[in-house]
This record gives C-alpha cells, structure tokens and sequence, in this order.
C-alpha cells in the first residue's frame, strides 16, 4: 500500500522546548502510524519548511497543532490555505486544546474536519458542540507526555527551578500601567517566596523553556535575578530542560510544558497559571490546589502552595494513572487515522 504523506503545520522554529518536545512526539507518531511527515511553519528553521515556499496542501492529510494555534492569528487560516484543500485530502486538529478564539475557526472548517485530538476536556467539549459528531473528537493527553522519561524523584534534592513565561511577565515593560503594575507585583512575591525558600537552604536556578530572538524568557528570569539578589544557578540554554529540571524540589512553573513535566515526574511544582490551557489541564487532573493565579499571586498564596505540593500524594498517583490513559487514547487516536487513509 502507498505511503501517505502528512503536512503538519504549526509554530516550530521558535527554539521552544515545549514545541520541540511536541513535535518530536508527533513525528514519531505519525511515523508509526505509517505517515510520511513534512513539517510546516511560518519559519523556515532545521525544524520546519516555511509555507511561502513550499505548499503545505501537497499532502493526504492537513493536520493543524499543537498547542494553543487554533485562531484567526494562525498563518495557515490567516493565509486562507484551507480554501484550496481538494475533496479527498483530509485536514485534521491534533493536540490541540481550543479557548473562545478557536469558536470562529472550528465554525468555519467543520464541513472540512475530519478530526479533533484535544488535550483537555474543555476543548473536547466545545469541539463535540461545534462538530456535533462523536465520531470526530477524541480527548487525549498532551502527546509529549507519551515519551519523556520517567526519572525517579530525589526528594533529598534541595534545587528549587524556576521556568517563568516571557508572554505574561513581558507586561513588566508595558506601557498599560495597570498590566505593568500586575507584572511587577507578581515578579516582586515570587522573589519574596524564592527569598523565603533560601531561609530553609534551598538553592534556586532559572531555566529557559524559550530562547529565541523573538521570545526570550531570559528577560524575565534577568529581572527576577535582580529581585532576589542573584540565582544559585542561571541557566541560559534551553538544550538539556528536562535533565536540568529532574530531581528539583519544587517546580515553579509558568510553561505549559515545564508543569506537564512536573506532573509526569511527579515532582512538587507550582503552576503560576495564566492561561486557560494551564488550568483546563490542572482541572482535568484534579490539581487545581498547586495553580496561583497569576492576577492574585502572593507571598503567602506561594508558600500555602508549596507546602501542598511537598505534602501531597496526588501529584505521583495523578502521573501513574494519566500515562495509562494517555497510550489507551493515542491508540484511539492512531486507530481513527488509519481508518481516514484507507
């Protein structure tokens, strides 16, 4: 049987561990599902084609992810390329979750879509109200979190790692005084909180889930660097995240990827949460208790928040029983594509 060929089109390039982990995960994926994969971006990068030169639509099936990209800001529908799908190509949403934003969009490609692989029950919702076909949906874990590697935690650890996001904490610089005054009060408790942690002889590093000219969350981490007087350890790469983050305490997370981490490692984290994506995720898991909003962020909330980290057995029992069901339900997934290329 011939070979089907895949274009995947998202946002790679950007030097974003979380993207990087996603689509590694999804090659692999699509590889084992007996795809051939091309990867498409609106940046040419040793990760992807940029399609401004190469025609994505050339493949069996279109497949739009991962992550948050489901919008009229996406360059695969501001560019209008779904019109010049043809009749038998099948365009599909895969590890993706869906706000408000994605309302419009889904309304407009429904006759179009073949299917939709969520990452958290609210999007599985929304879909399944827009779609209105059971058959087209499927709820599934993150697809990154299929093959990161368990490493056992070392509670004797004494590493606190702080992965900030520069898309919040970028506010710091706004000219709106009420988003500038958000981001310096929320830079200025997680310094206070990190302060307090090293009263107990934690040791505190930054680490970068983005590096790129663009978006640099080495920013943020320089101004929080200030605020506590110099980080025990400043890592500037993003090229070893995951080793860099094992055996830590405690997780301060602002990265949609860096608290999935935590959660797969079973490792304390905290999730300084700004996005829906964070917290349908946390909802979805039952850990909602470990999540600060980052519009009420305090001393006291961080370290309430810490301590249920440190003292719960939800977070390990949370990690054992999604990885179960997140292979059952990419197995749905594969099973589903298999049937769309027959």
């Amino acid at each position: 049987m011939k070979m089907s060929n895949i274009s995947l089109c998202g946002f790679y390039g950007f030097n974003n561990y979380g993207d990087s982990l996603m689509l590694e995960n999804l090659k692999t994926f699509f590889n084992s599902s007996g795809l051939r994969v091309k990867i498409f971006s609106d940046r040419e990068s040793e990760e992807s084609f940029s399609f401004k030169t190469l025609n994505p639509n050339s493949s069996d099936i279109i497949a739009l992810g991962g992550g948050g990209i489901i919008t009229k800001n996406f360059w695969y529908i501001k560019t209008e390329l779904y019109k010049e799908l043809r009749e038998d190509q099948k365009l599909i949403l895969i590890n993706v979750n869906l706000t408000q934003e994605s309302v419009p969009v889904l309304e407009m490609l429904k006759d179009k879509i073949s299917l939709v692989v969520v990452r958290d029950s609210f999007s599985e919702k929304m879909a399944l109200d827009i779609l209105g076909d059971r058959d087209k949906v499927i709820l599934a874990s993150d697809i990154s979190f299929l093959s990161q590697d368990k490493k056992p935690y070392n509670q004797k650890s004494n590493k606190v790692s702080v992965c900030l996001n520069y898309y919040i904490f970028k506010d710091f610089f706004s000219s709106n005084e009420r988003s500038r005054i958000y981001a310096k009060k929320a830079i200025i408790e997680l310094a206070e909180f990190i302060k307090w942690m090293r009263s107990f002889n934690y040791k505190v590093q930054l680490v970068p889930c983005q590096v790129d000219k663009e978006v640099n969350d080495n920013t943020v981490h320089g101004i929080l660097n200030a605020y506590i007087g110099g980080a025990d350890n400043w890592i500037y790469s993003n090229e070893y995240f995951e080793s860099n983050i094992n055996h830590s305490s405690l997780i301060i997370s602002a990265r949609y990827h860096s608290t999935l981490f935590a959660i797969k490692n079973a490792i304390p984290f905290i999730d300084i949460t700004h996005h829906s994506k964070n917290s349908n995720l946390l909802k979805d898991l039952n850990l909602e208790n470990l999540s600060v909003n980052y519009w009420k962020i305090s001393l006291e909330e961080l370290k309430k928040k810490a301590f249920e980290a440190q003292h719960s057995s939800q977070i390990l029992e949370t990690s054992l029983s999604y990885g179960v069901s997140s292979r059952e339900n990419w197995e749905k997934v594969s099973n589903k594509i298999h049937t769309l290329i027959q």
